[in-house]
C-alpha cells in the first residue's frame, strides 16, 4: 500500500521488466525499481544526481546499462554493476574516514560526523548520530565482557560511546582519574582506537599528543597508561602475536611497546635506520597474527631476529615497493583488499591464492571508482559478498555476487570520413545491394564502397566513436594507417584524426578502443586508394585510350546486328508499355482534379468564414497578410465590434492543409459563439471558455494516445474610445510599436543606458511586447487561467499580431529559418508606412527570403494602427 501510494503521488507513466523486477517511470518523481512483491528497492531522480525528475521511458536488457528517457534528454544508470555509490544524495556527509558493522547497523565516520545506514520505504539512508558533529577518525568495537560489548568511535573532540538509541555519548568528562594525567574541560583528539586480545580490559587511543590506554572496569572508565615516553601524533595501532603494542606516528616512525608481567613496558623506536623506505602514512595492519606495515614506499614485515623491516614477498614478491599502500581488509573467503596508488592514480587491488599457492591480483572491477585515495576498506561480515570502501566524501560498495562480463566484446565506429574541407565520402554504415536492389547493413566495408580518390583528396578525417557506456568519459583511442604507418598512435581521447598530404597508394585506417577496464575494442577498418597525379603516368593514359578506342570499335561491330534486332523488338515493346501509361496518366490526372477540386470547394468556404467587408471596414487603418501553405490554410483571423470595442484575432491551429482547416473552422465558430451570442467582452475569459470548447468538442483528456490537437492564440480588444488594449495570448504575443519622444531619445543616449530585453529600438520607433502564456488552447500538462493584460495605448501606436509561419519560414543564403530577432527589426524599418505599404513590404521580403524554398507552413500577420 505504501508503494502504491508513492507511485500514486508521483504519477506512474511507463512500466519496463527488467528480470524478476519491474522499473517504474513517473512524471515527477524520477524513477523506482520495485521487486515482484512491489517493494520498493532503489529510487533514481533529482536528489540521486538524475537530471530530471520525468522519466517518460526506460530500456534495459543484461549486460547493458539502464537507459532513461527524461523530459530533458536520456540518462544511462548502471544497475548491472557490482559497484554502487552512496554520496551526500543519500544523506552522507564529509570525507570518510572509517567504516564499522555493529549489531546489524552499518556506521560511516566522515570529517562532519558519524552516521548509521537506515532504510525508507526500503531504501538506504544515512542518517546522522545525534551529539557527534566533529570530525570522526575511528571506530572500535570494545568487548568489556563476554559476549558484551560498546561501539566507540574517536573524534577531534573526545572519545564517544554510541548508544543503542544511536546516540553519542562522551566519554572523556566520565574518566574516574581523568584529571591526574589532564586539565579539566581537556578533550582527546583522537585518530585511532584499538583494543587488544592480549590486554582485554585496555583501549588504547592514538591522539594527537600521543599514546594512551584506559581501562573499564566496574562500568567506569579509568586512565592506565599515559605513555610519556611517546608524545607524537599517532596514526595506527596493532599488536602482534606476542602481545607487543605497536605504534605508527605520523612522520616520526614506528614504535614498539613491549609489557612485562608486572605491566611495565618498554619502548623501542624503529625509522629509516631499521629498513623502512619512508616513515610517512605508515598504516599497519594484523592479518592471521601477521603484522603488515603498509607505506608510502610498499609493504614491509618485521624480522625479529634483525629487528630490522624488509619488503613483503607473500603478497607482492616485493615488486611494488615504488607504489603507495594506505589501506588494508580481509575478506572472510581469504582473499585481500588494498588501497594502492603511485603519483597520479589511486586505485584498489583485490588479491587471492591461485592454485600455486600464490596471490593473484584482480583490478578490473575496481576502475570505474575516482582517482582518489581510498581512506576506508570494510569487508562486511554480516553481507559476506559486500565490500565497503570510502573514497573521498563518497561510500562505495561492491557486490561480488553480481556478475559483469568486462570481456565482452565492443566495437569501435567509424562514424564519418570527409576528405578535403567538407566532402563525406562515408556516412557510419557499410552496406550490400542484393540482386532485389535491397540495401543490406554490412559489419565490414565491401569492395565497392572501398573508395578510389583522386590524387588533390589526399587530406582527409577520421571520426570514430564507442557504444561503451561505462565510464565513457575515460575511453580513449589508438589509430593505425596501414601505408603510411607501422606502429598504433598512444592511446589518447580524440575522436578524430586527420592525415594531409599522403602519397598515391593503398591505404587501411584502423582505430580501436580501450573502456576504464583496460579492455580494448574490435578494430573498426576502412579502406581506400589515392591514385598518382595524371603527370605521372601519361603513356600510361595514351596506352588506355587506345585500348578503349580499339574495345568500343569491336563491341560496336559484334553487336550491331544484336541491336538493330533488338531495336525492332524494343520498339514493339514500347508502343505497348506507352499506351498503358497514357492509360495510367489519364485515370490518375481525372482523380487528382476530383480531390483537388473538393479542397478548392472547401477553400471558399473557409474564406467565407473569415471577417467579411461590412467588419473590416469598422477596423482601424490595417492589413492582413494572409498565405495559406495549401489551398486551405491551419491559420485564421477573427474580428468583431462590439459597441466601442473591436475584437482582433489571430491563430494557428494543429497542422495546416486539412486538419489544420477543420480546427480553424472550429475556432471561429466557438469565438462567434463566445463573443456575439454570449457577449463575453474580456480576452482571458474569452480564451478560457475556447478552451473548454476545444477540450470537450475533441473529447481530450491528456492521454497519451489521445488528441492533443489545439490551437496558438493572440487575443486583442480595442476600445476606441478609451484607447486601452486588452490583450490575452496562448504561445503567441502581441507587438505594440511606438514613435520614441525626444525626451527617449536623449535618455537612450546616456552611457549608463540599458534597454530591457523585452523592448527593440531603432532611431525613431520603439518595439514592445505582451508575452503570452506558454500554453496552448487545448489540453496540456496544466491548463492554468489565462492572464489578462490591459495597456494604454497612444494616438499612432501600430500594433501586430501573427501566427510562427513567418519567422519559422526556412530561406535566406543558409537555409536558415527567419526568427523573431530579424522579423523585429522588419517591423521596425516600415514604420512611417501605411498599413498598405507594410503589408507589401512584409509580403516581398517573405517571398525574397524563400527564394525557391517551399514555404514549411501557413503565414499570417495582422498590423493595425491606433
Amino acid at each position: 500500500a505504501k508503494t502504491n501510494n508513492i507511485l500514486k503521488e508521483s504519477f506512474l507513466y511507463d512500466v519496463t521488466r527488467f528480470n524478476n523486477n519491474f522499473i517504474i517511470s513517473t512524471i515527477n518523481n524520477g524513477c523506482f525499481v520495485i521487486d515482484k512483491k512491489g517493494n520498493i528497492i532503489n529510487k533514481f531522480n533529482k536528489q540521486t544526481r538524475l537530471q530530471d525528475q520525468t522519466t517518460i521511458s526506460a530500456y534495459i536488457k543484461q549486460n547493458t546499462p539502464l537507459w532513461l528517457a527524461l523530459n530533458t534528454g536520456i540518462s544511462t544508470l548502471q544497475l548491472n554493476s557490482p559497484i554502487r555509490l552512496f554520496s551526500e544524495e543519500s544523506g552522507l556527509k564529509g570525507s570518510i574516514n572509517d567504516i564499522i558493522r555493529y549489531k546489524g547497523v552499518l556506521y560511516v565516520a566522515t570529517s562532519l560526523g558519524v552516521f548509521y545506514l537506515d532504510y525508507e520505504n526500503n531504501l538506504p539512508v544515512f542518517k546522522e548520530i545525534k551529539n557527534i558533529a566533529e570530525q570522526s577518525w575511528k571506530f572500535q568495537k570494545f568487548n568489556y565482557q563476554k559476549n558484551k560489548s560498546k561501539l566507540l568511535v574517536g573524534t577531534i573532540k573526545g572519545l564517544y560511546e554510541i548508544s543503542t538509541n544511536n546516540k553519542g555519548v562522551n566519554i572523556d568528562n566520565r574518566i574516574k582519574n581523568f584529571e591526574d594525567f589532564y586539565q579539566k574541560g581537556k578533550k582527546f583528539y583522537v585518530y585511532f582506537l584499538f583494543s587488544s586480545l592480549k590486554h582485554e580490559s585496555l583501549l588504547f587511543l592514538g591522539t594527537k599528543e600521543g599514546l594512551v590506554s584506559l581501562k573499564y572496569e566496574n562500568n567506569s572508565w579509568y586512565i592506565k597508561n599515559k605513555f610519556e615516553e611517546n608524545k607524537y601524533e599517532i596514526r595506527s595501532i596493532s599488536d602482534d602475536i606476542d602481545g607487543n603494542i605497536w605504534v605508527a606516528t605520523a612522520y616520526n616512525g614506528i614504535c614498539e611497546i613491549n609489557f612485562n608481567s608486572n605491566n611495565e613496558y618498554n619502548i623501542t623506536h624503529y625509522d629509516t635506520s631499521n629498513g623502512l623506505a619512508s616513515l610517512q602514512s605508515v598504516y599497519m595492519y594484523n592479518y592471521d597474527n601477521n603484522l603488515l606495515f603498509l607505506s608510502s614506499k610498499g609493504i614491509y614485515r618485521f624480522n625479529k631476529e634483525t629487528n630490522n623491516f624488509y619488503p613483503d614477498t607473500i603478497f607482492y614478491n616485493g615488486e611494488v615497493n615504488n607504489s603507495a599502500f594506505f589501506r588494508c581488509s580481509k575478506h572472510e573467503n581469504g582473499s585481500y583488499f588494498f588501497a594502492v596508488s603511485n603519483i597520479n592514480n589511486h586505485w584498489i587491488e583485490k588479491l587471492r591464492k591461485n592454485e600455486k599457492g600464490k596471490y593473484s591480483k584482480e583490478v578490473i572491477p575496481f576502475r570505474c571508482l575516482p582517482n582518489l585515495t581510498t581512506d576506508a576498506i570494510y569487508c562486511d561480515p554480516d553481507n559476506k559478498n559486500i565490500t565497503w570502501f570510502g573514497i573521498s566524501n563518497q561510500l562505495y560498495s561492491y557486490n561480488s555476487n553480481v556478475y559483469k562480463n568486462y570481456n565482452k566484446k565492443y566495437y569501435t565506429l567509424l562514424r564519418k570520413v570527409v576528405i578535403g574541407e567538407d566532402s563525406v565520402i562515408f556516412s557510419g554504415t557499410n552496406y550490400t545491394i542484393n540482386n532485389d536492389s535491397i540495401l543490406n547493413v554490412a559489419l565490414t566495408q565491401p569492395e565497392e564502397l572501398m573508395p578510389v580518390l583522386e590524387f588533390k583528396n589526399n587530406v582527409i578525417r577520421f571520426q570514430y566513436a564507442t557504444p561503451f557506456f561505462d565510464k565513457e568519459e575515460k575511453i580513449v583511442y589508438s589509430t593505425l594507417l596501414d601505408g603510411y604507418q607501422k606502429e598504433w598512435s598512444k592511446w589518447n581521447s580524440k575522436t578524430e584524426r586527420v592525415f594531409t598530404n599522403l602519397d598515391e597508394g593503398d591505404y587501411c585506417f584502423k582505430v580501436k578502443a580501450k573502456n576504464i577496464y583496460g579492455i580494448e575494442s574490435e578494430i573498426a577498418a576502412y579502406k581506400f586508394t589515392i591514385v598518382p597525379p595524371w603527370y605521372r603516368t601519361i603513356l600510361a593514359y595514351i596506352f588506355y585510350v587506345i585500348a578503349f578506342v580499339v574495345f568500343v570499335w569491336l563491341i560496336v561491330k559484334l553487336n550491331i546486328r544484336r541491336l538493330e534486332q533488338d531495336k525492332i523488338r524494343l520498339e514493339e515493346i514500347v508502343k505497348e508499355r506507352t499506351a498503358e501509361v497514357v492509360k495510367q496518366r489519364d485515370h490518375i490526372a481525372a482523380q487528382n482534379k476530383s480531390i483537388t477540386d473538393s479542397i478548392q470547394y472547401a477553400s471558399r468556404i473557409q474564406r467565407a468564414l473569415l471577417p467579411g467587408e461590412k467588419i473590416i471596414k469598422n477596423m482601424p487603418d490595417h492589413f492582413v497578410l494572409f498565405k495559406p501553405r495549401d489551398i486551405v490554410s491551419g491559420d485564421f483571423y477573427w474580428m468583431a465590434q462590439k459597441g466601442d470595442k473591436l475584437f482582433i484575432v489571430a491563430a494557428d491551429c494543429t497542422g495546416h492543409g486539412v486538419p489544420g482547416a477543420f480546427m480553424s473552422m472550429l475556432g471561429m465558430s466557438f469565438l462567434n459563439e463566445i463573443v456575439n451570442e454570449k457577449g463575453v467582452d474580456y480576452t482571458n475569459i474569452i480564451l478560457d471558455d475556447l478552451r473548454e470548447h476545444v477540450i470537450t468538442s475533441l473529447k481530450q483528456t491528456g492521454e497519451s494516445t489521445k488528441s492533443k490537437d489545439g490551437m496558438d492564440i493572440a487575443f486583442c480588444i480595442i476600445d476606441k474610445k478609451t484607447r486601452k488594449l486588452q490583450f490575452s495570448g496562448a504561445n503567441n504575443p502581441v507587438y505594440i510599436v511606438r514613435k520614441l519622444t525626444k525626451e527617449q531619445i536623449e535618455e537612450a543616449q546616456k552611457p549608463d543606458f540599458i534597454l530591457p530585453k523585452a523592448f527593440m529600438r531603432n532611431e525613431n520607433y520603439e518595439l514592445s511586447q505582451i508575452k503570452p502564456d506558454k500554453m496552448p488552447i487545448g489540453i496540456y500538462i496544466k491548463n492554468n487561467p489565462f492572464t489578462y493584460n490591459e495597456v494604454q495605448l497612444q494616438e499612432n501606436d501600430s500594433l501586430y499580431i501573427f501566427s510562427d509561419g513567418y519567422v519559422d519560414q526556412f530561406g535566406g543564403e543558409k537555409g536558415s529559418k527567419f526568427m523573431t530577432k530579424r522579423f523585429k527589426h522588419l517591423l521596425l524599418s516600415v514604420q512611417g508606412k501605411t498599413m498598405k505599404e507594410q503589408k507589401e513590404i512584409l509580403d516581398k521580403n517573405i517571398e525574397d527570403w524563400k527564394n525557391g524554398t517551399e514555404q514549411v507552413d501557413d503565414i499570417l500577420v495582422i498590423g493595425f494602427k491606433v
